[in-house]
Formats: structure tokens, sequence, C-alpha cells
């Protein structure tokens, strides 16, 4: 299952086009990141448990949107280095961009970024 969970709208026209299915934007709760609801929202669509979900983020807000809904994370470095996530403790992987990503792969325990 191909799941997104997006904020930036112009984003979602180009990542809809890859055959991504449309869950939840931020537009579709009344509080943003840090708080978890974008996150939950889509978990709840999904009928999936929060802590069977990874949340696919570049930013430290977005990592704690997740920590706080219960979920794992993958940290993609596009807008700030590895270091900056240093505190959070449900990244399960950190990449520089999607395509360098086996999901497949992903570990079943969170990693501490250097």
């Amino acid at each position: 299952m191909r799941v997104l969970v997006v904020e930036d709208e112009p984003f979602l026209a180009e990542a809809v086009q890859t055959g991504l299915r449309r869950e939840a934007v931020a537009a579709d709760v009344a509080r943003g990141k840090p708080h978890p609801d974008v996150f939950l929202k889509a978990a709840d669509k999904l009928g999936v448990p929060p802590a069977d979900c990874i949340v696919f983020e570049d930013a430290p807000m977005g990592v704690e949107a997740a920590r706080r809904a219960g979920m794992k994370a993958v940290v993609i470095t596009t807008t700030l280095p590895a270091a900056a996530f240093r505190e959070f403790d449900n990244i399960v992987a950190i990449v520089a961009h999607y395509e360098e990503l086996d999901v497949g792969e992903l570990p079943g325990h969170p990693v501490n970024p250097n």
C-alpha cells in the first residue's frame, strides 16, 4: 500500500501523479505540527494502529509530531543535517533522498543520528 500524508499542497499534486494515495493533509486538522493530529487522522482513516506507521519527515517538528503520535520516523535530510534530529528516539532511518531508501529494509528499531 502506498499512502501519502503531506502538508504541502503543491507536493501533493506531484505525489498523486506517482501513484500515492492521499489520506490526510495539514488542512484536514485544526492543529499543525508538532501536534500529532494529521498523522493520527491518517492512521485512523487507514485503520492502522499508530505504532505500525512510519512517517517520512524533513523537519524536527514533524519528527516530534510523529513521536507524539507514537509513530516511527524516517528522516530525509533535504533541509537539515542528520545532527538536527539527534534528540529523537523514534527515528528508524536517515537518508538524503527518498530514492536511497529500500522500504523493505527499514530496521525494526530506532537509530540515533550522529
